[in-house]
């Protein structure tokens, strides 16, 4: 079955310059967590978004905000000096954010990032690291963030050597 998880690999091959962050790199942390989509920092210079919008151009990237536009191709005049994009294609969505909020811009997440091995088939991967993302999730400040730092404290506490938590009765 196709995932939005095969979109790692087409952009690290194609040398598309991205940091993951989000759900994913929860989950590449430890996390059991369930996301629907692939959030990443990225480089929002044209050369880099042209890179990304080729490497999945068969997918059908189409702009998830204007799903009346058509699909967009590296050549699309809106990808220059565009921010964020936030794209859906064939096997599903994909955030693409010049500033992560907390982090900042596209080199403050890099400088935050390290390598996982992503497994099944994914291969290794920039990410962004463990404090970084409790961070930008702290910031974000949206339901969902704070359903996903309990359980990223306790990740890091672990790899602390901290005890987790005591658990309620």
């Amino acid at each position: 079955m196709a995932t939005f998880l095969q979109l790692i690999p087409r952009l690290r091959e194609a040398g598309v310059e991205f940091v993951i962050i989000g759900g994913v790199a929860a989950i590449a942390h430890g996390a059991e967590r369930n996301t629907m989509d692939l959030d990443i920092a990225a480089s929002m210079s044209l050369d880099n978004l042209q890179k990304l919008i080729a490497a999945i151009q068969d997918l059908r990237p189409k702009f998830r905000m204007r799903p009346d536009l058509p699909v967009v191709t590296p050549d699309n005049h809106n990808l220059r000096g565009i921010k964020n994009l936030y794209l859906t294609t064939d096997v599903g969505a994909i955030d693409i954010l010049g500033v992560v909020e907390g982090i900042g811009d596209f080199a403050a997440v890099r400088a935050r990032a390290i390598t996982l091995d992503l497994g099944e088939g994914l291969g290794t991967c920039l990410v962004i690291d463990l404090d970084g993302l409790i961070l930008a999730k702290q910031t974000a400040n949206r339901a969902k963030d704070h359903e996903a730092l309990p359980e990223l404290e306790v990740i890091r506490r672990r790899r602390q050597g901290g005890p987790p938590p005591p658990t309620p009765c």
